[in-house]
């Protein structure tokens, strides 16, 4: 029996990425921004849910909010690279420079469902980390759970932003393996976007996902490219 190597993609220069992905941002920004609302909306909800008594239902909740916000903006980052899109309230969106913000809600109706789907593993994972810390106290077995189950976790949530813009966790996960120095990036990115937030508040970090849908969108779009 034959096996098939998988190849591997080739390295994006960080710079090369730079130059790609900051002019489709500043293009996009005003779409981008109205994109970003649903997910500020979700955070609420979840976190509403998680400090309201239910923190093993926001993993949940965060899967049916979260996940088809974040599939929204990783479509309106990637439309203009997807010839199959189909167009939206009459709207042909191939091509096109940017989308239609009268083109939101129907986009958003579409991302529901595969942003659900893709969110399930971190969902998963997130239960995990919040049954195991109720349990800690039970023995040292628990808490060498809790350990493997924040592993996990953080495993998901760097993998997640490729899994969204690639289309399924398997090649997700073999595009972040591509791409460790764009991954130390965006923690980067997040780290400050975080100090900074401290000192202007929490709605400076309102683009933050919009941000890490359209770079991790390019970096997907690029290792294609380089594969071609």
């Amino acid at each position: 029996m034959s096996t098939r190597s998988v190849p591997v993609p080739a390295r994006v220069p960080l710079g090369v990425l730079a130059r790609e992905t900051g002019p489709r941002l500043w293009r996009g920004l005003p779409v981008l921004v109205v994109a970003s609302l649903p997910m500020a909306m979700a955070v609420l909800v979840t976190a509403a849910v998680g400090l309201g008594g239910g923190p093993l239902l926001a993993p949940a909740v965060a899967a049916l909010t979260l996940g088809p916000a974040f599939q929204l903006l990783t479509v309106v980052s990637v439309l203009r690279r997807l010839p199959t899109v189909a167009p939206a309230d009459g709207v042909d969106l191939v091509g096109a420079e940017s989308v239609p913000l009268r083109a939101l809600p129907r986009l958003l109706g579409s991302a529901a469902g595969p942003g659900v789907r893709r969110a399930v593993p971190i969902a998963a994972a997130a239960t995990l980390v919040v049954a195991s810390l109720a349990a800690r106290g039970a023995g040292p077995l628990f808490t060498a759970s809790l350990a493997v189950n924040l592993t996990v976790l953080g495993a998901a949530l760097l993998i997640a932003p490729f899994a969204y813009a690639a289309g399924g966790w398997r090649r997700g996960a073999g595009l972040t393996a591509a791409s460790p120095a764009f991954v130390l990036a965006l923690l980067s990115l997040v780290a400050l976007a975080s100090a900074v937030a401290k000192v202007l508040g929490p709605p400076f970090l309102l683009l933050l996902p919009a941000v890490i849908a359209v770079a991790t969108a390019t970096q997907v779009h690029l290792l294609k490219e380089s594969d071609k």
